[in-house]
């Protein structure tokens, strides 16, 4: 059975684009195994990582190239990787059950994931990384139920939040803390590179089905918030993390 990953519109405009026709690429965070499924399809030499919502019946002609387990440099074994892309994924590392509620060490989880993932890369390989921004207000796709304005929200909007960046219970992140803990990890051993991308076309908010004046609009500010002057700041929803193994 072939199913159509949701993320197909992100893979075929963010990763398709980076990748050749046999290149290895780790997928994080595949939950039921389709994108693993729709990379081999395209001759990706594709596998993935989820830690908890893998459904196996699901996955049977491809489940030696998934594993359910958190993401380390021991998975799949001494296999290292061209690309691996993780989708909003990273903001859920170091929460109870991958959710939305921080545990105490989730920023050294957070370290752990990132240095984990470049250790699996190869010589000149990538790693692709996004995330939302903790310093925009609006969370389109997570509920802020850790105060009370959230869970309120959270009732009569699904899957919106409202995100406070002031508020230690905040599990989203924002490009001051993703530059902490990528600053502290370089050094000769991991030897990295990376850089902050312009989000403007991403297609998880510009899908292409939306065509309608406010698709159009969403799609006229991101252009405007990844302007350099704005990228950082709290005007711009994304981020999107480039990583390169030197």
């Amino acid at each position: 059975m072939i199913i159509t990953p949701k993320n197909k519109n992100r893979i075929d405009s963010s990763i398709l684009k980076k990748i050749k026709r046999g290149s290895r690429v780790l997928a994080c965070g595949v939950g039921d195994g389709s994108e693993v499924q729709y990379l081999r399809l395209k001759k990706i030499n594709a596998y993935g990582i989820d830690p908890s919502r893998i459904k196996k019946n699901q996955i049977k002609k491809i489940e030696k190239y998934i594993q359910r387990t958190e993401m380390s440099s021991k998975i799949f074994g001494k296999l290292k990787f061209d690309f691996i892309y993780a989708f909003e994924v990273i903001e859920h590392v170091g929460c109870k059950e991958f959710g939305t509620f921080i545990k105490k060490d989730f920023l050294k989880q957070r370290k752990f994931f990132l240095k984990a993932c470049i250790k699996k890369l190869n010589k000149n390989g990538l790693a692709f990384i996004t995330t939302l921004n903790k310093n925009f207000l609006i969370d389109i796709g997570h509920r802020h139920r850790y105060h009370l304005p959230g869970r309120i929200f959270s009732f009569f909007f699904k899957n919106i939040g409202l995100s406070f960046p002031f508020m230690k219970n905040n599990f989203l992140m924002n490009y001051k803390d993703i530059r902490i803990i990528l600053n502290s990890m370089n050094s000769k051993e991991l030897n990295f590179k990376y850089k902050f991308l312009d989000m403007s076309n991403y297609s998880s908010i510009t899908r292409k089905k939306n065509h309608n004046i406010f698709s159009y609009l969403i799609k006229i500010y991101l252009k405007i918030a990844n302007k350099k002057i704005f990228r950082e700041t709290f005007f711009n929803p994304l981020i999107g993390i480039e990583i390169k193994k030197k």
